[in-house]
């Protein structure tokens, strides 16, 4: 069960930390949460993701954006970096008996259709792509999380008007490295093959009080520092991690002779000596 330790700034800050990893919510006076068990609240909702319990790194991300916090998640793929997000709305509703909209910047098409479809087959949470004016007023305000492009949430006037109607609590950008490399941040803007995703950050004076997740799988430090400021999120924002390398692969960089035979011999005896336990190997 959770603790509750502390109340202040009127009652309208309740702060929990026996089995919450020192989570701390703002809540509304009269609701029901001093009495609620946000570890079964998570573990509810995570259910009907067919999951059992989040990651630490998950629940690092989670914890964030409960208190309203920025952060910054670079994980590798496939490990889940998108879960926390996914989650948010319906633990946020049933702690806070207040619904809540998760905007997501997403880069691809592709990207954003594979989300939809995920979040769907829950049958508990609601998400939809909103590829254009004509989608948004038929979906956007009965979805928990809404996808949509840059060109659409930043470019497009008619679209940011209608989205600062939405209760909206967390702004993801999803594969935020893009920023640097299709914004092109070091160039003038002309030059960048997607503009509007240098102009991302002004997604935060439509919803000042949001919170906002960056993810990545990939992003160098000297990356991270330019993108950070182009996002507003230069005041240290909360930074979670896990390193993509894996133990049992390794990368061998060789300068070879433009001779195609001598150069490949090495893989040819490896496969004729070890045969089918010749190690897999990709060779650029």
């Amino acid at each position: 069960m959770i603790q509750k330790i502390s109340t202040n700034h009127r009652g309208a800050f309740i702060c929990f930390t026996s089995g919450c990893n020192s989570l701390i919510l703002e809540v509304a006076r009269n609701t029901n949460m001093a009495t609620c068990d946000i570890e079964n609240t998570i573990r509810s909702v995570l259910s009907k993701f067919h999951i059992k319990e989040l990651k630490k790194e998950q629940r690092q991300i989670l914890d964030n954006l409960l208190r309203g916090e920025d952060c910054v998640a670079v994980l590798p793929t496939g490990y889940g970096k998108s879960l926390p997000y996914q989650i948010f709305a319906p633990i946020y509703h049933t702690l806070r008996d207040e619904k809540a909209v998760v905007l997501v910047c997403c880069p691809l098409i592709a990207l954003m259709e594979d989300q939809v479809q995920r979040i769907q087959k829950t049958h508990f949470v609601s998400a939809e792509y909103i590829g254009s004016n004509s989608d948004f007023d038929v979906k956007a305000r009965s979805v928990d999380v809404i996808l949509a492009s840059p060109e659409l949430l930043v470019g497009n006037k008619t679209c940011r008007d209608n989205i600062q109607s939405l209760n909206v609590k967390v702004i993801v950008i999803d594969e935020f490295h893009t920023i640097a490399t299709w914004g092109a941040v070091d160039k003038k803007e002309e030059e960048a093959f997607r503009r509007w995703f240098r102009h991302i950050g002004e997604l935060r004076s439509l919803f000042p009080a949001a919170a906002m997740l960056a993810l990545s799988a990939t992003c160098t430090q000297k990356m991270l520092k330019k993108i950070l400021k182009v996002l507003n999120m230069t005041e240290c924002p909360n930074f979670v991690s896990v390193s993509p390398n894996k133990q049992n692969i390794k990368y061998v960089f060789k300068k070879i002779e433009h001779n195609i035979e001598s150069s490949m011999l090495w893989l040819v005896e490896g496969l004729l000596k070890y045969k089918e336990k010749f190690p897999r190997t990709l060779v650029y």
